[in-house]
C-alpha cells in the first residue's frame, strides 16, 4: 500500500519494505498530483510496488529538461517509479 507522506510522519512497516520516494521541483516548475500544485511530492512505497504518477510543469519562461536521474523515462514530464527498491529522490530540472 502506498502513503502519502507530507515531511512530518514516519514510515510505517519493516524498513526493508518501505521505500520514500521524493520528486521535487525546481526554481522553474511545479508538480502535480491529485490536482494539487506542490514544489515536493513524497510518497512511501512498498517493495516492487509503483509510485503515483507526478506531472512536472514548467513556469512561465521555463521549458521541461527531464528528471535528475537521466532515465529512459526522464524526458516524460509525466513520471511513474516501477518496482521500487530503494528510496528515491528525483529532481524536476
Amino acid at each position: 500500500k502506498n502513503n502519502f507522506y507530507d515531511g512530518s510522519g514516519s514510515k510505517s512497516g519493516a524498513a526493508s519494505d518501505v521505500f520514500l520516494v521524493t520528486f521535487k521541483s525546481s526554481a522553474g516548475g511545479v508538480l502535480s498530483y491529485d490536482n494539487s500544485w506542490k514544489t515536493q511530492i513524497s510518497n512511501y512505497v512498498g517493495r516492487g510496488n509503483s509510485s503515483p504518477t507526478v506531472i512536472a510543469t514548467p513556469s512561465t519562461g521555463y521549458h521541461f529538461a527531464g528528471w535528475s536521474d537521466n532515465s529512459s523515462d526522464s524526458s516524460n514530464a509525466n513520471r511513474t517509479l516501477s518496482n521500487v527498491q530503494e528510496d528515491v529522490e528525483l529532481v524536476l530540472r
